[in-house]
């Protein structure tokens, strides 16, 4: 009986049980079509003192769309301007800024709804979409142009977000600025949002073929690299937060590793 079980032993483990553990430990992390396998992570903002922005001031200048792309678990929403993303210290008052509002308090069309859109020619171009539920992990795919709301595109978890409205009938043109970008706060200092972040890229192009790749757990990295400008995973283990296209991203505050929405993991 004990020759049969060492014969049964080695017919199954050839080089011996000890080499199955390196090889499950090898096949936890790679990167197969442009998609990851590991450990997905985010980080948990506090909505009073924990932000990011970018270590450096992010070049749009040359473009008159751009795409941004996220994963967001708001705790909740409320219509108090609380903001996810913003490029320069405040969008009001800088040409070419773009502003993302979950907690938008904009009046009708747009009221309680998540709002986005650009300060252009001294006007405010923004959109709006129907809030998703709070409490849980979504996909945002958000085409901003500087020629009004109404070229304004929002995918939400990989399709068209449901109530997309132009917010007014402003329209201007021209390019994006170079401005530092912010995100879960204004600057650093005020309108925190309380909620967790994974995932923040910035295209100077228009990536609303892509929404279903994205949400699917395509990399950023794989589509459309040319013109991909900003891309951080938001892992939560470094700080700064290094960026995989340029730069890093300045941590503020304490905002802790947490579960990611678990579609791309952390390298």
């Amino acid at each position: 009986m004990i020759l049969r079980f060492i014969v049964i032993l080695s017919l199954i483990f050839p080089q011996g049980p000890s080499e199955v553990l390196p090889k499950t430990k090898i096949l936890q992390k790679t990167t197969v079509f442009g998609k990851s396998s590991g450990h997905s992570f985010g980080r948990s903002f506090n909505g009073t003192t924990d932000a990011l922005n970018s270590s450096a001031t992010v070049d749009l200048t040359s473009t008159p769309v751009i795409s941004v792309w996220f994963w967001l678990n708001k705790t909740a929403f409320a219509n108090d301007d609380h903001l996810a993303a913003e490029s320069s210290t405040n969008h009001n008052s800088n040409n070419g800024a773009f502003i993302i509002d979950p907690d938008g308090s904009v009046g009708s069309p747009c009221s309680n709804f998540f709002a986005f859109g650009v300060h252009q020619g001294g006007l405010e171009e923004e959109a709006g979409f129907t809030r998703p539920s709070a409490g849980a992990w979504h996909s945002y795919l958000l085409v901003i142009s500087t020629t009004g709301g109404s070229s304004h595109k929002a995918y939400l978890d990989g399709v068209s977000a449901s109530g997309l409205v132009a917010c007014s009938a402003n329209a201007g043109s021209g390019n994006f600025g170079n401005y530092t970008i912010y995100l879960m706060s204004r600057a650093t200092t005020s309108l925190f949002t309380a909620g967790s972040m994974a995932e923040f890229a910035v295209w100077k192009a228009d990536e609303s073929a892509n929404a279903s790749a994205l949400n699917s757990g395509t990399l950023p990295s794989a589509i459309d690299s040319a013109n991909l400008v900003r891309y951080v995973h938001i892992c939560g283990t470094a700080s700064p937060e290094p960026d995989q296209q340029s730069g890093s991203w300045t941590i503020t505050g304490t905002p802790s590793q947490v579960t990611g929405p678990g579609v791309i993991n952390c390298p």
